[in-house]
């Protein structure tokens, strides 16, 4: 299934996103980046969810294991303990934040 994804930090701010609007009004625009759906691999057990090769917060993979049609959207809530805990990542997200996430399967 393709999706199309925002990650925010509870304050609003954008940290990732498919979408170049979204990247562009939040400030994360990169040229080199492609802005298009993702393509995620479901899995009856929400721990072998997979975008690619990467891995997954676990938040993110609980989310996707919930939602079953094109079209369908979701907004997913979850604390640090589903993110990235104590090491935060980068300088985009601070260690223990809490993380808001909209989702859309656009293909199936």
């Amino acid at each position: 299934r393709d999706i199309n994804y925002t990650g925010y930090q509870l304050n609003g701010q954008v940290f990732d996103t498919t979408l170049e609007k979204i990247a562009k009004d939040g400030g994360i625009y990169s040229s080199s980046k492609s802005y298009e759906p993702a393509s995620v691999t479901f899995a009856s057990d929400y721990t072998k969810i997979t975008m690619g090769s990467s891995s997954l917060i676990t938040g993110f993979q609980v989310g996707l294991h919930k939602m079953h049609w094109i079209g369908q959207k979701a907004t997913v809530y979850f604390t640090s303990d589903y993110g990235y805990s104590s090491s935060g990542s980068g300088d985009a997200i601070p260690a223990y934040s809490p993380l808001r996430f909209e989702i859309e399967i656009v293909k199936e």
